[in-house]
């Protein structure tokens, strides 16, 4: 045998290789799709069940902020919603609307949002310049009270029953409570 022959004999071994290769990787996707299949068919035979991969979600409201949303909050029941955005402002709804019931200017993002369970106290951290905390009663747009914490985005989140308010530095190592009451 000549170096010509062997090389061609390596080169169609190599060919066939890579084919056997092919056909394997799509024997293997077909089993998995028989697979997927089979379970979805399986797993999900009660028609009262909900399959994953083919219920259909709908959304029951949109909204469109000035600017980037970075922070959001709902109330436990789901009825109040609170989000903060990049325009400097905080919008508050109910669910059954897309129309805020109002929205306030803070004059600095709104990083962080906190909910009360019921939804009727809303706590929010503001950025530079203001870094600022504000208490809200839901009645109102007005705040009931703002803390100027210093030079450092505030996080906040706000007891179930909307009587404490807790402070923490995203940057600093400082952490506030704050009664409902406070001034």
């Amino acid at each position: 045998m000549d170096m010509k022959s062997i090389r061609r004999a390596n080169f169609s071994n190599v060919f066939t290789y890579i084919f056997v290769f092919i056909l394997l990787i799509g024997a293997l996707g077909y089993f998995l799709c028989i697979d997927d299949y089979f379970i979805e068919k399986e797993l999900f035979k009660d028609p009262k069940e909900v399959n994953p991969r083919s219920s259909k979600v709908e959304s029951l409201w949109n909204y469109t902020t000035g600017s980037n949303v970075l922070s959001i909050g709902i109330s436990d029941d789901g009825k109040y919603i609170a989000m903060g955005s990049w325009d400097h402002k905080l919008y508050f709804f109910q669910n059954s609307s897309s129309t805020p019931l109002w929205s306030y200017d803070t004059g600095s993002t709104v990083p962080s949002v906190s909910l009360s369970s019921d939804g009727s106290y809303i706590a929010i951290g503001n950025g530079w310049p203001d870094y600022s905390v504000y208490l809200f009663h839901k009645s109102s747009s007005i705040p009931i009270w703002k803390y100027t914490s210093g030079n450092d985005y505030p996080r906040v989140a706000i007891s179930g029953d909307g009587n404490y308010i807790a402070v923490a530095g995203s940057q600093t190592h400082y952490v506030y409570l704050f009664h409902r009451s406070s001034s």
